[in-house]
């Protein structure tokens, strides 16, 4: 089959939510567009790149993941030791068209007392911390995060 349809390749697809996956058809992404021209053809934004912001949010597993390893063919059992931490923690980012970015918020589980474990001291500078129940941004995380925005912003970029 290669032979015959050069043009193809296997890859491996990108996982994506059902709820998201539901929002990828061609009318849906249309009718979000209009939107952002509307907003940006209302606030005069075409030439003001550096006021155009786009922030999302990831999780980091803090576990060990084992990368490939030689092995003789026909082995069946390759192991690899981890920590078993299955404990994750929370990324805010933004970056703006002009490509200037803010210093990261980091969420992560637990009271306050956990940041203690962390090195925040090896954080980029600017870098903001919260805490949550569950590591992930609720609680009102995300909300203060735009709030902080606009001043981080003032500082880091001018």
């Amino acid at each position: 089959m290669k032979k015959r349809h050069e043009s193809l390749t296997l890859r491996k697809p990108e996982g994506t939510a059902a709820v998201r996956h539901q929002f990828m058809d061609a009318v849906k992404v249309s009718k979000y567009f209009e939107a952002v021209k509307t907003i940006m053809d209302n606030c005069s934004l075409q030439c003001k790149p550096q006021n155009i912001w786009n922030m999302d949010e990831t999780g980091v597993q803090l576990d060990y993941t084992p990368g490939k390893v030689v092995a003789g063919k026909g082995a069946k059992y390759l192991h690899s030791r981890t920590s078993g931490n299955r404990e994750t923690i929370t990324l805010i980012c933004a970056v703006n068209a002009a490509g200037k970015s803010l210093p990261p918020h980091v969420i992560v589980k637990g009271q306050t007392r956990s940041l203690n474990s962390l090195q925040t001291e090896d954080a980029p500078d600017g870098t903001t911390w919260s805490c949550s129940d569950s590591g992930w941004t609720k609680q009102g995380i995300g909300h203060k995060f735009i709030c902080l925005m606009a001043t981080i912003a003032t500082i880091f970029l001018n």
